[in-house]
């Protein structure tokens, strides 16, 4: 059975270059087809339809270290019956893209992804005459500027979109934060590939609940944090239709350790479903609703 990764945008985007990660490293599959879409709502929609000769995952970002969670991707996991399979943190360094022979003076409009002019934020302070245009990608916005032909017309984009489109690096490496970065995630059915990629310790474990806002689940959930069970992030979104309640996503991180004291044998050969099995029938047991996601690594773990 064949590949492919749905992403977000245009051949050039950040998430076409994690996609191409996933399938190398996760999938191993160097002819793994990528299918570049304009909503995030649409990769759900081909990931989780059944095809005869083709298994399709989606590539999500779903947090990014200088403005947060990316708060459409959480929405959309919590009616899904995707898993999360892998994850990995991939460096954002934007630049200012135009034609050859644009001069950083003259340019008036710059395109991109709303994330990414959220993230250049001190672009437009030093350039009061550019004018922030929203577009559906950075890749996608790339293409655009190219199309135009206009030196009065920049995008933000990734390197990999300047080769893609023929286009100038005007300025380099513009992002406000150097040490930016996008965490992405793999999303897909727990088939037989998913048992092939076993993880391993230390592991991500990612859940959510819905509750009102004192929360009182969060509370009975402490009593499982201790030396092996670390709380890692807690993510909370309204619910539209229920004013005042919230849907908590929570991820663990889980360390070896952890399979040492739910086993009776210490043997490090011990599968790590058996463990976090244990570890959801407890978070069950506390929180009766709890939608489970996935138990899964980094890739540079399971590389």
């Amino acid at each position: 059975m064949s590949h492919a990764i749905a992403y977000q945008g245009a051949p050039g985007a950040f998430s076409h270059q994690a996609s191409i990660k996933f399938a190398n490293e996760f999938l191993r599959d160097s002819h793994c087809e990528l299918l570049p879409l304009k909503h995030f709502s649409e990769l759900f929609l081909n990931a989780e339809k059944s095809f005869q000769d083709k298994e399709v995952f989606a590539c999500l970002p779903i947090d990014n270290s200088t403005i947060g969670s990316i708060s459409e991707n959480y929405d959309l996991l919590w009616p899904s019956k995707l898993k999360i399979l892998s994850e990995f943190y991939l460096p954002i360094h934007h630049q200012l893209l135009s034609i050859e022979g644009a001069n950083v003076e003259e340019i008036e409009e710059v395109y991109s992804h709303p994330a990414a002019l959220e993230q250049c934020r001190r672009l437009f302070q030093r350039f009061p005459k550019m004018q922030e245009h929203t577009y559906y990608d950075t890749g996608a916005a790339s293409k655009m500027v190219q199309e135009k032909n206009n030196p009065k017309i920049a995008s933000i984009g990734s390197l990999q979109a300047a080769k893609e489109y023929s286009l100038s690096i005007i300025l380099p490496d513009i992002e406000d934060y150097p040490q930016n970065q996008t965490r992405f995630v793999l999303v897909g059915k727990a088939n037989g590939l998913f048992l092939l990629r076993q993880p391993k310790f230390p592991c991500r474990f990612s859940f959510a609940f819905e509750g009102t806002r004192d929360l009182n689940q969060l509370t009975a959930l402490s009593t499982l944090l201790g030396e092996f069970i670390q709380l890692h992030k807690i993510e909370s979104r309204p619910i539209p239709e229920a004013p005042w309640h919230y849907r908590i996503f929570v991820d663990l991180i889980v360390m070896q350790g952890h399979t040492d004291r739910l086993a009776s044998s210490n043997s490090p050969s011990e599968p790590l479903s058996n463990a976090t099995d244990g570890l959801e029938d407890q978070i069950k047991s506390l929180i009766p609703a709890a939608k489970f996601f996935g138990v899964y690594n980094n890739l540079v773990v399971n590389s």
